[in-house]
């Protein structure tokens, strides 16, 4: 275990380099020393050789309020630093931050872990169906960008409004939603622009024209509880603005848990080197912290307290970290009990279970460059109890849950890749996990790891490939390597079903059995590939995706032939009863359409109708062509929710039984256009929600495209 320290010489003189404690001692303090976050006269007469702590794969340990006040204000410094000549004159830059189903009679929101919600655009509660909207998607489009959520109510014709919910009067372009028993919490997520259109000024020269407006509040979020006890008057009883970018939520045993960053800056005025860190070490650190503001009150108040962050285990005085993970805990039965930890490091991500979240980010381990990905996976794991949450233990693996973004090797031969959330899992107090790494001879490399809690450390107690087990994950080509990436990972209790592709799909299918010796019992090679994959039962497994006989990188200039397969939109059904040999039952192709359940698994409905019973939708976009008389080619897209039915019996099979298609009464030119990639379906008995955009539509499952609509 190990840090990766970079030096930055931030003060120099000709004849010698002056190192002193950094802004407070850690481990202890003398009487010189000035209270944590507080100015004093113990000004520092130069500044110290600081040093960049990045990801760390150590354990953490609780910081002292002094500890952690060193370590943010160092990475604040250093943060903003800009070197100069070696005169002393180096200039400090001023820039801002960046922005950085048991069975029932109804569905709801496709999740990962049972137990463990997830927010989503829709809820919906056998009566009541909440739909988060904005005003670019209505009918008409409103001038000034209005979020709210649609509190619609089941009627024999079909659905209808009853109420409306304005949660948040600012600029957010994402609402999720949940639903917990009379409560509903609206998550606004991504501060964006809007466009200002209001006349100028009678004697003002310039031209009048519309213009983008920054955010009010960038590199925030914001949280808002409702009473539903009466959907029809439904009423905002809590209101939160949280500083930071939110990287996911979940809701576990009726408690919300916002997973946020933070980076902590200081705004220099100064521009000598010495005369800015005495700034900076006078500066009250409690200014400069996240803060949680109460928006029907207007007070604000720490997010959380300094002494109740962990740290790595080994830092020393002169390491810096100015970025901030924090988890914080809202009871939905009274949201204003409140409780918050943090981690001095970034996060990329998370994965939850029912009693414990796992916070995951990618780092280089090592200074020098290097043709190999030397690209590592640092897991905390923090436990879940009624109490509260508590860190527990520290890990880290070889890879990372997947490429996009940063100065990390991405080869070309890279296509597509899988939800990072669903390559890893815990069962019966182990975690999995599957990570990529690109190798100059082996191509890419898929690893599977178990790991072992054993004290405050996750240790991998398992691997595959491994010297007894060397066959790759993903099809080695002529060229020896492996140039397939993967693109859907599902667990289910002791098995693991992996998909990768590049000309084809392969099904892995890995026996986690004996956890100590994982092993690829089976595979399936068929066109196309799944990008997600839905357990229906032990023996059954859907897939969606796409039908192609190549991914783009790697296809040939040949002739097209007839025998190619119809590119679209593909649900199949697979038999994995046998491990050894998974078989395809049936799939269905919509050409030249996409579904969203491709990238975002809430799009995916289901619902069990009986032991031998399960229906299934999944929203489907095709854009179609047609040539008009003078050659121009119009572009048209049709928006439906396809239906499907599984039998689960001793003959299964994969029936689709069509589609509700989005139809308006009024002309094409007035209908704004809306993505399916916020598209979503309900199943109640026998009854059909098709929601798009800000509308839903209404058919029986009998007769799916039979509807009536927009609602």
């Amino acid at each position: 275990m190990f840090y990766l320290r970079n030096s930055y010489p931030v003060a120099r003189s000709r004849i010698f380099v002056v190192v002193l404690p950094a802004l407070v001692a850690c481990g202890g303090s003398d009487n010189s020393e000035d209270k944590p976050g507080e100015g004093g006269s113990n000004v520092p007469k130069s500044v110290p050789e600081l040093t960049w702590l990045t990801e760390s794969s150590s354990s953490l340990r609780q910081a002292s309020s002094s500890e952690f006040n060193q370590l943010v204000k160092n990475g604040m410094y250093l943060s903003r630093w800009s070197s100069g000549t070696d005169d002393g004159t180096d200039k400090v830059t001023n820039a801002a931050p960046e922005a950085d189903s048991g069975s029932t009679s109804f569905s709801s929101t496709n999740v990962q872990e049972v137990g463990v919600d997830e927010g989503d655009r829709i809820e919906y509660d056998g009566n009541y169906l909440y739909v988060a909207a904005h005003s670019d998607q209505e009918m008409v489009i409103q001038s000034d960008f209005k979020q709210y959520v649609r509190v619609m109510k089941r009627t024999e014709q079909g659905i209808a409004e009853v109420a409306k919910i304005e949660a948040s009067e600012n600029l957010y372009s994402h609402q999720e939603l949940y639903l917990q028993g009379n409560r509903l919490v609206s998550l606004f997520k991504y501060p964006v622009y809007t466009m200002d259109s209001s006349p100028l000024p009678q004697d003002s020269d310039a031209i009048a024209s519309t213009t983008p407006v920054a955010n009010v509040y960038p590199d925030t979020f914001e949280l808002s509880v409702a009473d539903v006890t009466s959907p029809e008057q439904a009423s905002v009883i809590k209101q939160y603005r949280i500083d930071g970018n939110i990287i996911d939520s979940r809701v576990i045993d009726g408690n919300l848990y916002l997973v946020s960053n933070f980076s902590a800056y200081y705004e220099f005025t100064q521009t000598e080197a010495l005369a800015a860190y005495q700034a900076l070490h006078q500066a009250d650190i409690s200014e400069l912290l996240p803060k949680i503001t109460d928006l029907g009150s207007g007070s604000s108040s720490a997010l959380f307290e300094p002494n109740n962050c962990f740290i790595p285990a080994n830092v020393t005085s002169l390491d810096s970290a100015n970025q901030i993970t924090t988890i914080t805990r809202v009871s939905l039965n009274d949201p204003t009990q409140i409780q918050s930890t943090c981690i001095n490091a970034p996060t990329d991500g998370i994965y939850a279970a029912r009693e414990s979240i796992y916070l995951h980010s990618r780092f280089w381990p090592q200074e020098e460059a290097s043709i190999e990905d030397l690209t590592q996976t640092a897991l905390h794991k923090f436990q879940v109890t009624a109490e509260g949450t508590s860190y527990s233990a520290s890990g880290t693996v070889p890879g990372s849950l997947g490429f996009g973004g940063g100065n990390f090797i991405e080869p070309a031969i890279i296509g597509g890749v899988s939800n990072p959330a669903f390559r890893v899992s815990e069962f019966e107090g182990r975690l999995r996990l599957l990570t990529t790494r690109f190798s100059s001879t082996a191509g890419l490399v898929h690893q599977l790891f178990v790991l072992e809690q054993q004290g405050n450390t996750l240790n991998t107690i398992a691997k595959l490939p491994n010297e007894n087990r060397p066959t790759p994950i993903g099809k080695v080509e002529e060229n020896g390597s492996v140039e397939e990436n993967v693109y859907a990972v599902r667990y289910l209790g002791n098995k693991a079903y992996i998909v990768t592709f590049r000309r084809i799909d392969p099904l892995y299918v890995i026996d986690l059995a004996n956890s100590t010796d994982p092993a690829i019992a089976g595979a399936l090679e068929i066109p196309g590939y799944s990008a997600y994959l839905h357990p229906v039962s032990d023996s059954l497994l859907v897939g969606v995706g796409q039908n192609v006989d190549e991914w783009f990188w790697a296809a040939t200039d040949s002739p097209s032939s007839e025998n190619e397969p119809e590119v679209g939109a593909k649900v199949s059904l697979f038999d994995v009863s046998d491990m050894s040999n998974p078989k395809l039952i049936n799939e269905r192709v919509f050409a030249n359409g996409y579904t969203p359940v491709e990238f975002d698994h809430h799009a995916f409905s289901f619902l069990k109708v009986s032991d031998e019973q399960f229906r299934m939708t999944l929203p489907i976009e095709t854009w179609l062509t047609q040539q008009e008389v003078g050659g121009n080619m119009i572009w048209t897209n049709k928006n439906e929710l396809a239906t499907f039915e599984i039998n689960t019996g001793s003959s299964p099979s994969l029936t689709y039984k069509g589609s509700s298609v989005a139809t308006y009464e009024e002309s094409s030119q007035s209908v704004p256009y809306v993505r399916a990639s916020d598209d979503r379906g309900v199943l109640h008995d026998d009854a059909i929600y098709y929601v798009h955009g800000n509308f839903v539509w209404s058919s029986l499952w009998q007769n799916p495209a039979q509807n009536s609509g927009p609602f």
